[in-house]
């Protein structure tokens, strides 16, 4: 009979051991962290053993381990032992990459603020009261460590946020200051706006390779750095980075970033939140203040004898759009040399206020060929593009005048 083999090996990147067994279909285990059992149970040949999961499923120990990181730079030895068949120890490191939000958050900055959308908990008292009866004495940063681990490894609402109060439109985010106070610990901080965990991930391994250039040491007066767009939702987010590269993030805030005019591409649509990493997201309000919109002008109708046509114009409205300007000028007002215009030069401003359809007619001059009608077009944040609506008009002569213009295009730049 052939003997029976087990291996054991550690990905430190999922935090996990896994086992795989030869010649034997099952066998005991134990995981322990120093003395106290985080799991145990029967692996049937392969299995996996997530050490994180494996500490969440024991509450009634999780203020021990807390402790026990906190002492040690948030470093656990994790002993497994399978029957009598190996006995070994691996290095886990418990990294609260995200920090849980309590009531104590405070910023000052551009933003909406962001808060804990499960219940507040505030676990002071009940861990002070747990270390007085061990008879144990920490410094305010060491119960700081601990409150932080025993947050994150009892926290069970996903790390959800939601936004609170109407979120701002800036046209910039470069040199925005913010201070935070909350319970982050870190080597250095930094505040970036962004919408991905991507971006944050990179920040923080190009602050690593820069010697921690620029970072602040405290959370007071930090210089944003903004992901490089140019419109749209950015959530401000704080970082707490160390010298032995883990850093934690904690959403702050959310703002809106507004530098585009309406346009005829937009389609109305719903954006839902921001997703960072350890399932941490933040929910965006169903009323979020619209930054993108449409404005259309076109042209539907016209009737007319070549020099004045009654043209009648469609015009829509979506999203943050504000006004649409049709200006009446140039060859439109059909310039005589000597008589001067025979149409007075003017403007019809239509606001998206008044309805986000709108119709009406106005004189203009045709000539054969095509005909520019400028348009401007604004949002609510003073984002304008200009453009020309063009018509083009035939001019078939016999007895009578005729006209023919192909209408009803969409006429956009």
């Amino acid at each position: 009979m052939k003997k029976a083999k087990v291996n054991a090996s550690y990905n430190s990147e999922k935090g996990s051991i896994s086992v795989a067994l030869e010649n034997i279909d099952s066998c005991n285990y134990s995981l322990k962290i120093n003395e106290y059992v985080i799991g145990n149970g029967t692996i049937n040949e392969n299995g996996e053993l997530n050490i994180l999961n494996q500490i969440k499923s024991k509450v009634d120990i999780c203020k021990e381990v807390a402790l026990l990181a906190a002492k040690n730079n948030n470093e656990l030895q994790v002993s497994l032992s399978l029957t009598d068949l190996l006995d070994t120890t691996f290095i886990y490191h418990l990294i609260p990459s995200v920090v849980v939000q309590d009531d104590n958050v405070q910023f000052t900055g551009v933003g909406a603020m962001v808060i804990s959308k499960s219940a507040s908990r505030n676990v002071d008292e009940e861990l002070k009261r747990w270390l007085f009866r061990k008879n144990e004495v920490v410094s305010d940063s060491l119960f700081s460590s601990i409150r932080t681990n025993y947050l994150y490894l009892t926290e069970t609402n996903n790390n959800d946020f939601v936004v609170r109060g109407e979120i701002p439109v800036v046209h910039s985010l470069s040199g925005n200051k913010y201070s935070v106070s909350c319970n982050m610990k870190a080597d250095y901080y930094a505040v970036v706006a962004c919408d991905n965990q991507k971006f944050i991930d990179k920040f923080v391994e190009n602050s690593v390779v820069k010697d921690y250039k620029n970072l602040s040491t405290s959370k007071s007066n930090i210089v944003c750095v903004p992901e490089d767009n140019e419109s749209g939702y950015f959530c401000i987010v704080l970082l707490g980075i160390n010298k032995d590269y883990s850093y934690q993030q904690l959403p702050i805030a959310v703002v809106a970033m507004d530098n585009v005019a309406p346009n005829n591409n937009y389609l109305p649509g719903v954006f839902e939140g921001f997703n960072f990493k350890n399932k941490t997201k933040v929910h965006m309000p169903k009323n979020a203040t619209e930054i993108f919109g449409n404005a259309s002008v076109r042209a539907a109708h016209w009737d007319g004898n070549g020099l004045e046509c009654n043209v009648t114009f469609l015009v829509n409205f979506a999203g943050d759009a504000k006004s649409a300007t049709i200006h009446r000028r140039g060859e439109l007002c059909y310039p005589d040399k000597y008589l001067g215009n025979h149409l007075p030069v003017a403007n019809k401003v239509l606001f998206a206020k008044d309805g986000y359809e709108q119709r009406f007619t106005w004189k203009m001059h045709f000539d054969d060929g095509d005909n520019e009608i400028p348009v401007t077009v604004e949002d609510y944040h003073g984002n304008k593009r200009e453009y020309n609506v063009v018509v083009r008009a035939e001019f078939v002569r016999s007895d009578a005048p005729q006209i023919d213009i192909d209408n009803n295009i969409d006429i956009y730049n």
